[in-house]
């Protein structure tokens, strides 16, 4: 598993759009250098543009998870099954990959699917020399950015979701 790298946590959080993109970007950077990359996505389900990522790029491992529907309101048992198989993918995997991605775990945790102290101690038992990327949320809570190395904000200025202009394959999923 190691290639002889100290692993650090990265946070991507914010109301901003990218959050998710600089993940794969950061996880194609290491599957490119040799490193072993999984990306499990929490909630999205498998409607997005990453989800073939592992076809064209090596050592790189995508994982979806969620009802692939857009949760309003209180999530429903499948949302919370989805999550449970995300989630117990993601204790396996902290143990075999150089770079672990879990995509919209944040926004999980934010929903009550995920505890924060559950968050938090899988954080504190990761292997240490393993790249551990979280995504998601509007912004995650201060104790998992206090927990991070690396924290972005990304934060949204200006969307055409706000136009009316809905998501388009291939530049919001």
């Amino acid at each position: 598993m190691s290639k002889n790298l100290e692993g650090l946590v990265h946070v991507y959080t914010g109301d901003g759009k990218g959050k998710t993109t600089a993940s794969v970007g950061l996880g194609i950077r290491a599957s490119l250098n040799f490193l072993d990359v999984i990306m499990i996505k929490f909630i999205k389900g498998n409607k997005s543009g990453e989800d073939i990522v592992n076809k064209y790029v090596p050592n790189f491992e995508v994982y979806s998870y969620g009802t692939g529907e857009f949760i309003t309101g209180k999530p429903g048992k499948d949302d919370e099954d989805e999550i449970k198989k995300a989630w117990d993918h993601a204790e396996k995997a902290i143990k075999k990959y150089d770079m672990v991605i879990l995509d919209e775990v944040i926004y999980a945790v934010q929903m009550g699917l995920i505890k924060e102290h559950d968050l938090i101690d899988f954080i504190d038992k990761k292997p240490k020399e393993v790249e551990l990327v979280l995504t998601g949320g509007i912004v995650a809570s201060k104790k998992i950015r206090d927990k991070a190395d690396y924290v972005s904000i990304i934060m949204c200025a200006k969307h055409p979701y706000k136009k009316g202009i809905p998501a388009r394959k291939g530049i919001e999923y």
